[in-house]
């Protein structure tokens, strides 16, 4: 393999049209990157010989190139010797007194003799980068290298790298980088390709990044203090990136300088004359007082409508407007509003006044004052003085006195209660109503002075 050997790396579509191709030179290191690991892998898996299911190809001037004759670290590829460091590096022929110098230098001083299998990891990797190192393959590919080295050594073994890519002519490919040796910042052997998607690191700066690139790089050479250069760079950075919106904002005050501006009213207010100014004030405090004297007087008649319609006993309670409901005939109900009057309670009848329902009216009503009034004294047992009693004769129709003389010839023949008889006349009924003795000749001497009192009126008619 010549200087001017190149590795070249081929991802194809399904239809083996080439999507992307990475040229890898000799004295070079390709680090490839992406925006997410996802982008990553299928290159990962393809350089380390694992099926990544797309097509890729893979070519060493133009012929094929086989993952086996490179050198391969990390991505699963570790070292399971069981011989020490020591055998190792002689068997790859470095004499043993180089060989020890080699170990000691890069921290091995105490592991010479230990098993390889027995390392700690950090120390497995540092002997597979040294294997490699003094390799005769020119292919070197590496999977994150430095995340399992100490800080100590991290750019110890990144500069031995780099300056036997360029001393041994080797293609060095890192599939993926997740430590950025001090080293290797503005290092013209380092290539860096963007796999995936593209994304713009710097928007609307044009080529600005370049620039600040080449920038950073020429003070680095020139400063060897990293706080020196750390500072310089961020000043230029700040420089460039806020040239193009200084310009912005001046054109922009300008802009705005020239549009007229418009004043307020308190602006305008300061522009008048100091009695001016004042007067407007003061009429303004004077129209503030009334609004607020407006307002608490008229909170305050409120206040005391509102006491004065709690504290008034006598006012009349509104009633709701309820429609009177009507009965079957259609006669309005009394109004359920008006009290209900009280019960009366019905008269007692009299003992003494016999009334008789069989007819319209009572027997009393049909005769006159004095004839009334003789009956009632039969009834209540005094003794009828002739002579005493005022009677007042009066007219009566042939009709009424014939039928006084009927009634009174009934009631004459109407036996008594205590006279046998052996048949009830009609329309006459005497029910048994239990009288003793004592009461029926009491009845009897009754009814004969009320027949008493009935003759004589009918003798004074005739």
């Amino acid at each position: 393999m010549t200087q001017k050997d190149t590795l070249t790396i081929k991802q194809l579509s399904k239809f083996g049209e080439v999507l992307r191709s990475i040229e890898c030179g000799t004295g070079e290191i390709t680090v490839l990157r992406a925006n997410t690991d996802q982008d990553l892998l299928p290159f990962r898996q393809t350089l380390f010989g694992q099926n990544s299911g797309h097509k890729f190809t893979l070519s060493l001037n133009n012929s094929p190139f086989l993952v086996k004759d490179a050198s391969l670290i990390g991505f699963g590829h570790n070292l399971q010797e069981t011989k020490t460091p020591l055998q190792l590096l002689t068997d790859r022929g470095v004499r043993e007194d180089r060989a020890n110098a080699l170990l000691i230098n890069f921290g091995f001083e105490e592991q010479l003799e230990l098993p390889s299998n027995k390392l700690n990891e950090c120390a497995r990797i540092r002997l597979q980068i040294l294997l490699a190192v003094i390799s005769k393959k020119k292919v070197l590919i590496l999977d994150s290298p430095f995340e399992r080295i100490s800080e100590e050594w991290k750019d110890r073994f990144a500069e031995l790298v780099a300056d036997s890519t360029v001393n041994q002519a080797k293609i060095t490919i890192i599939t993926r980088l997740t430590y950025r040796p001090q080293s290797w910042v503005g290092n013209q052997i380092i290539q860096r390709v963007e796999v995936g998607f593209n994304r713009q690191k710097t928007i609307g700066i044009g080529s600005v990044g370049e620039s600040l690139s080449q920038m950073a790089a020429q003070v680095r050479q020139n400063l060897s203090g990293d706080t020196q250069a750390s500072e310089i760079v961020e000043k230029q950075s700040e420089e460039v990136f806020t040239a193009k919106p200084i310009q912005m904002s001046r054109g922009l005050s300008e802009a705005i300088e020239k549009k007229p501006k418009v004043r307020t009213p308190i602006e305008k207010l300061k522009e008048l004359p100091l009695a001016t100014q004042r007067l407007v004030t003061a009429a303004s405090l004077f129209l503030i007082v009334i609004v607020a004297i407006f307002v608490s007087g008229n909170s305050a008649d409120k206040s005391e409508t509102k006491i004065a319609k709690a504290i008034k006993p006598t006012d009349k309670i509104e009633s709701p407007n309820i429609p009177k409901e009507t009965s079957a005939n259609k006669q309005p109900v009394l109004d359920q509003r008006k009290p209900k009057p009280l019960a009366q309670r019905p008269q007692e009848k009299l003992v003494n006044q016999p009334i008789v329902e069989n007819g319209p009216k009572k027997v009393l009503a049909m005769l006159e004052k004095d004839q009334q009034q003789d009956i009632l004294d039969a009834f209540n047992g005094k003794t009828i003085d002739d002579n005493n009693q005022k009677l007042t004769k009066k007219t009566q129709t042939s009709n009424n006195s014939s039928g006084s003389k009927d009634f009174f010839d009934a009631l004459k023949n109407l036996p008594s209660d205590n006279s046998p008889s052996t048949s009830t006349p009609s329309k006459i009924f005497a029910p048994n109503r239990g009288f003793t003795d004592g009461e029926d000749a009491s009845q009897e001497e009754i009814r004969q002075r009320f027949l008493d009192a009935l003759k004589r009126a009918s003798a004074k008619n005739h």
